[in-house]
């Protein structure tokens, strides 16, 4: 009866083996499916984050552009004005830098 008990024992622990076997299988299957999904959704989401920040960057070149514009025409219009705005603008940064250096 020992050997009828231990070969049903050697039996449900090999059964037990196979069973542990899928379900470790299905769970690495389960597993690559979800990392797949994640690594396609962080894709989208880059590529989504690259689209605006080059929107972004367009609006900014194209603002600087119309303010640079904008300043052209200024100083076009109103030169002694911006020559001396310059000066002042040059004689408070060097009165900075030397006040520094004190």
């Amino acid at each position: 009866m020992d050997e009828t008990v231990n070969h049903n024992l050697e039996r449900r622990a090999q059964a037990l083996g196979e069973v542990a076997k899928e379900k470790a299988q299905e769970f690495k299957t389960t597993a690559e499916i979800k990392a797949k999904e994640i690594s396609v959704a962080a894709q989208e989401k880059a590529q989504e984050f690259k689209t605006v920040a080059t929107e972004k960057a367009e609006d900014i070149k194209v603002k600087a552009c119309n303010i640079h514009e904008t300043g052209e025409e200024y100083i076009k219009e109103n030169p002694t004005k911006a020559v001396l705005i310059a000066a002042g603008i040059g004689f408070v940064l060097g009165a900075l830098i030397c006040s520094a250096k004190d």
